[in-house]
């Protein structure tokens, strides 16, 4: 008998089975990876994604409405850039969490 708890949710599978040591190891891995994408696209769709904000003193100093003239500023110009890249990677993991639900889910 084995018990299996998938993180992050409140049940507990009981299973009672005369399986191969094989199998059964496959069986348990493959739950924990599904609980752990489970729990993945919990924290997603509850906001879990946070996007960073650039450093507070180019916030206030180069608003929207004046945001082009930072580009003569090289430490705004480089706080932002990084900014972006880092938006740039936290949507694309998102999307790559997404495209493996959709695989899995299909």
């Amino acid at each position: 008998m084995w018990l299996i708890s998938l993180p992050g949710f409140a049940c507990t599978l009981f299973v009672s089975v005369q399986v191969s040591q094989e199998h059964s190891t496959e069986f348990r891995s493959s739950t924990q990876k599904f609980g752990d994408m489970l729990s993945e696209a919990v924290s997603t769709i509850n906001g879990g994604v946070e996007l960073e904000l650039p450093d507070e003193r180019f916030v206030q100093q180069y608003d929207l409405k004046h945001i082009n003239s930072a580009k003569d500023d090289p430490l705004a110009l480089d706080e932002m850039e990084r900014c972006i890249t880092e938006w740039c990677r936290v949507t694309e993991d998102l999307l790559a969490q997404v495209s493996a639900l959709r695989r899995i889910w299909a």
